[in-house]
């Protein structure tokens, strides 16, 4: 990857959080909820609620999954701006997930971006190596299922 491709994939990184901030945003006030309550919710200062909104901070994934119970919301309307609508199955082709790079180090893809009333929220999550330095853990509230599909 040269530094062109690199240069493209932060700027579409930074369009993707400003994209999934401005929904949180607006959700927000439809529910007629404060940014004062959500903050007061999520345990965490006014000020970072704050830069989340404006996509100044880019929103965890834990973060947002609660942002999304409190907004009474799928987590894919946040991620995507579209209501799920799949009750019984839904596939999702290799490759084909919704994909949000939360961090530098870790790519996410949504498997069931459109089925309805999920009891989970199923992630394919690939982990970027590190050379020489020691990994950042990455910790949340609530459940998790890890399945290893490559590597230790």
């Amino acid at each position: 990857m040269d530094k062109h491709d690199s240069l493209k994939g932060r700027l579409k990184m930074q369009e993707k959080i400003k994209e999934i901030s401005l929904r949180v945003k607006e959700l927000r006030g439809l529910s007629g909820i404060s940014a004062e309550e959500i903050a007061s919710s999520l345990d965490i200062a006014l000020e970072e609620y704050s830069k989340y909104e404006s996509g100044e901070l880019d929103i965890p994934a834990s973060i947002l999954f609660e942002i999304a119970q409190l907004l009474e919301v799928d987590m894919t309307v946040l991620l995507t701006g579209e209501d799920p609508m799949m009750h019984i199955f839904t596939i999702t082709r290799k490759d084909e997930g919704v994909s949000v790079e939360r961090r530098k180090q870790y790519q996410y893809e949504g498997l069931a971006p459109n089925f309805i009333h999920k009891k989970a929220e199923p992630f394919v999550v690939t982990v970027k190596p590190q050379s020489n330095q020691d990994s950042i853990p990455n910790s949340h509230p609530g459940q998790e299922f890890d399945y290893v599909l490559e590597g230790s």
